[in-house]
């Protein structure tokens, strides 16, 4: 017997609504954005728990980036840009701003750690 896709797509869609999709869902996300002038080029170095790794990116024409969504945890990141720019790095957890730091433009690179769910930020360069 033949499925009409019609039903497949109803099913699909009900599974998701009912259990779920971590892709949709970031009320247990942490998201790192950057907002810069359009083009700006920076580096991040990640850390948090198992997560880790490192992104090489530019902000967009509108001027920003979000380059870093992952599970809530402890760790760190470190922001290193190419041009002496104002670089402002905005932390949202659970869809909550929950942190921002607004780098000078003599600063080439911060960290920012998350420790026992605070956050803080130290200019490492």
């Amino acid at each position: 017997m033949k499925v009409p896709i019609e039903l497949k797509a109803i099913t699909v869609a009900l599974s998701l609504l009912l259990t779920g999709c971590s892709t949709l869902n970031d009320s247990n996300q942490l998201v790192l954005q950057v907002q810069a002038p359009p083009g700006t080029k920076f580096t991040c170095h990640y850390k948090f728990s198992e997560h880790s790794g490192s992104i090489k990116t530019a902000t967009t024409a509108a001027g920003d980036a979000t380059f870093l969504s992952i599970p809530i945890r402890d760790g760190s990141c470190e922001i290193t840009k190419q041009d002496p720019v104002i670089l402002k790095a905005i932390i949202t957890e659970s869809g909550k701003e929950r942190f921002s730091f607004r780098s000078a433009t003599n600063t080439p690179a911060f960290r920012l750690i998350r420790s026992s769910g605070d956050w803080r930020t130290e200019v490492i360069r």
